[in-house]
């Protein structure tokens, strides 16, 4: 439920477009008009609810608080969001591609414990398997920005239009 509102939200309103743009690129959106410091301490804020609720639930399911529980995620969640496509560097990603990413690791960590992988091991794929991902990210990203370059350089220039009168005119002086 959490995944389809903030998926909605990011998608279908102007909250949604101004925090892209601001973490695209924070100085072309504060030069659009948009409270860039606003934007993100509001990113801040959500984010702090959203780890006190994983808090709050970590702690239920242990039936005890442990503050160092949940230590070590934070690269887990990293790789969750590189492996769904998530730039590092701002203005791309979505939630449900980082979902995606985030079952992916849980696969990879449900079938390391089936095949009894030491946690040397599982740290040494997974970090593999992000190196790999960002690796084809950035070689697509490239790939997709030559594309671009060579499209706007071979649009066809069309001779076929005939002058108009004025310019007609203003050649003929």
């Amino acid at each position: 439920m959490i995944v389809t509102i903030t998926w909605a939200v990011l998608r279908y309103t102007v909250i949604g477009r101004r925090l892209y743009a601001v973490g695209s690129n924070a100085e072309a959106a504060r030069l659009s008009g948009i409270n860039v410091d606003r934007y993100k301490i509001g990113a801040f804020v959500l984010n702090g609810l959203g780890s006190g609720f994983v808090g709050v639930l970590f702690a239920a399911k242990l039936l005890a608080i442990n503050p160092t529980g949940l230590q070590g995620t934070e690269l887990t969640v990293l790789a969750a969001a590189i492996l769904g496509g998530t730039s590092l560097f701002g203005g791309l990603g979505s939630v449900l591609k980082s979902v995606v990413g985030a079952l992916i690791l849980f696969t990879l960590d449900n079938g390391f414990n089936v095949l009894n992988l030491g946690a040397n091991y599982q740290g040494l794929i997974v970090g593999t398997v992000v190196i790999v991902a960002a690796a084809i990210y950035t070689i697509a990203g490239r790939q997709r920005q030559v594309r671009r370059v060579r499209e706007s350089q071979a649009k066809p220039v069309d001779t076929t239009s005939k002058p108009s009168e004025s310019e007609r005119q203003g050649a003929l002086r």
